[in-house]
């Protein structure tokens, strides 16, 4: 797949920034793109292998592991 490859080419490579890319490769191949918000949803199903973090690195060079922060959101009223 595509959108994959490159996803691990350029991690965290937003739907509208793929498109381009992604269209000059369909039209080459003769096929259909998919839209900017498909492409979108492509990525948000599969949230494990498409989304990648940042990673810090340690002085020694071992990787840092990184944990996602936790917003606090308003409660609804």
């Amino acid at each position: 797949m595509k959108i994959k490859q490159l996803r691990e080419e350029h991690p965290n490579l937003g739907a509208e920034k793929i498109f381009p890319i992604l269209e000059k490769y369909c039209k080459e191949n003769k096929l259909q793109c998919p839209k900017p918000r498909t492409i979108a949803r492509i990525i948000s199903a599969d949230p494990h292998k498409m989304r990648t973090f940042p990673q810090k690195i340690y002085h020694s060079g071992r990787i840092k592991p990184m944990k996602r922060q936790k917003v606090t959101r308003k409660p609804s009223t």
